[in-house]
């Protein structure tokens, strides 16, 4: 007995041809967490723009075993996001979600549909706001997903001491390593690698940002953050994530 589809909403990744008719795509989905579906005979239908980077669907595929691909049997697009691709500033934020996505985001598990619903958030923010918005939505994105993934950095106190970030002894150092910051007097030789300076202000505006939280569908709204404190907290973040995921993402770079 053929099993029957499954239906979930989706969000494109990654895409590759497969042949000359067929493509797969990596999808991160609400229904079923991160998925790698192949379409066959896409590339000789009217509705190749199936894969498209961004594109926000509803989908139906035959269920195979972890580590398989997915038989796509049916997708409906709901939202292709016109504004990220004709802007690269939402253009390059749009590809840093999906990478981040992709990396942070596990394969087949069905637990954290938060995770599906943030990126579509980051998406529908980046669509409406201003070009010039796209590194403080991209914060914000980094913070709320972090902490869905289990990763949020810990910024309330000395990862040392204890200290809050009022009483902490200056200078204030961001370690990605550990995940959070330790005063004057707890770093100490020999120096963690990478530790990132960070000034108490751009902190207590960090903490801020995490405690918000963007209700799921609605877009991520841009916050009005210092220009020098968002690109000191971008490259906490930045650091934050290389630590995480043990590697290197290639998308940061043109942000």
């Amino acid at each position: 007995m053929a099993a029957a589809p499954v239906t979930t909403e989706s969000i494109t990744l990654r895409r590759f041809d497969f042949s000359d008719t067929s493509q797969v795509a990596h999808l991160l989905t609400r229904g079923a967490g991160r998925l790698n579906g192949i379409a066959k005979g896409i590339k000789r239908s009217k509705r190749a723009a199936l894969f498209d980077l961004f594109s926000y669907g509803r989908l139906s595929y035959i269920g195979k075993p972890a580590g398989q691909l997915q038989l796509v049997t049916e997708y409906d697009a709901i939202e292709t996001f016109p504004g990220i691709r004709s802007n690269l500033k939402r253009w390059h934020a749009a590809l840093y979600f999906l990478e981040l996505a992709h990396e942070m985001a596990p394969e087949a598990d069905p637990t954290n549909p938060g995770l599906f619903d943030r990126l579509l958030s980051a998406l529908r923010g980046l669509e409406a706001a201003e070009p010039e918005a796209a590194p403080a939505i991209v914060l914000c994105f980094e913070l709320e997903f972090l902490a869905l993934a289990g990763f949020a950095p810990r910024i309330a106190s000395c990862l040392g001491c204890g200290a809050s970030i009022e009483r902490a002894e200056e200078p204030l150092r961001f370690v990605p390593g550990d995940g959070g910051f330790l005063c004057a007097k707890c770093f100490v030789e020999p120096k963690p690698a990478l530790a990132q300076p960070v000034a108490k202000g751009a902190l207590r505006i960090l903490e801020s940002l995490a405690r918000r939280e963007t209700p799921a569908g609605e877009p991520l709204r841009a916050p009005k953050v210092p220009a020098e404190a968002l690109s000191r907290l971008r490259a906490v973040l930045d650091a934050h994530v290389r630590a995480v995921i043990e590697k290197e993402l290639k998308t940061p770079r043109f942000l």
